[in-house]
């Protein structure tokens, strides 16, 4: 798997959206901040944002991803990011990511509104908004 630090969009992301307030955001206002965010970012880097993604069949039910960024490098090859934005521990969103990352996309899980309780596959980068460091706990 890449080195996510190394990859602009993950960094200028990392950056990018730790700068947004959430302090007293509603959870709707405040999703809709952080994918306002990614897409600001994906124009500035040139990166093509398209939301709502088709993520596949997943326990019976047909899924999205919350954004898939693409951008194609001056060598031909397509840099593919699948980004998750959740404001609660839903072990679902991190299976929809497994399922992208078995595709070939890095995979970005944006969480905030409270600890991460989910311990997210080594593939995936979290983004951890929540103000609070707390400990990971196994699940």
């Amino acid at each position: 798997m890449a080195n996510f630090r190394k990859s602009p969009l993950i960094k200028e992301l990392v950056e990018a959206l730790a700068s947004i307030d959430l302090a007293d955001v509603r959870r709707a206002d405040g999703t809709g901040m952080l994918g306002d965010c990614i897409r600001s970012t994906c124009r500035k880097l040139r990166y093509r944002c398209l939301p709502e993604y088709p993520a596949g069949l997943i326990q019976g039910r047909n899924t999205y991803i919350d954004f898939v960024c693409s951008q194609r490098s001056g060598i031909g090859k397509t840099y593919n990011v699948a980004i998750e934005i959740d404001s609660s521990n839903k072990r679902f969103s991190v299976e929809k990511l497994m399922e992208m990352e078995r595709r070939g996309f890095q995979c970005v899980w944006v969480r905030w509104n409270c600890p991460v309780r989910v311990i997210p596959h080594p593939n995936i980068h979290l983004i951890d908004l929540y103000p609070i460091d707390e400990p990971l706990e196994p699940q």
